[in-house]
């Protein structure tokens, strides 16, 4: 999180209840057609949205651990796109995660197909050692 008093909501929700627009300027854009880009026509799109409806513009900023995160505003620093939503926000202090998660089990047979496909490595041979790490790890 960004801010350890913000209430962090995940992505699918946020898309429910603020109903993100569809960027109707660039072609292939990020987040299924829904955001925007920081340069260009984009950018004076949403710049214009921001004099009328500040409350519909949401950043996504980069942060720490190649995390990032759409924040509530209009922001300059670590900016990596913007969103306009149908719906306004109302508390700046909402963060929304757009990290991919990932569960131990997905963990664990991502690094045994790393290790055969990538290394070239038998799995036989290590197998049971991941399995092993994993369990204790975490």
């Amino acid at each position: 999180m960004l801010n350890q008093k913000a209430m962090e909501i995940e992505y699918e929700e946020w898309v429910r209840l603020y109903q993100p627009k569809q960027n109707l300027i660039g072609k292939h854009t990020p987040y299924n057609g829904m955001m925007f880009e920081t340069d260009g026509e984009d950018l004076k799109f949403v710049e214009n949205k921001i004099a009328k409806d500040e409350e519909h513009v949401w950043t996504l900023v980069d942060c720490d651990n190649e995390n990032q995160y759409i924040i509530p505003g209009f922001h300059l620093v670590n900016r990596a796109g913007y969103f306009i939503t149908k719906k306004p926000w109302r508390d700046a202090d909402i963060e929304v995660n757009v990290n991919e998660k990932i569960t131990i089990g997905n963990a664990k047979y991502a690094c045994i197909e790393f290790l055969e496909d990538v290394l070239g490595l038998d799995s036989e041979e290590f197998e049971d050692k991941v399995h092993d790490f994993f369990s204790k790890k975490f």
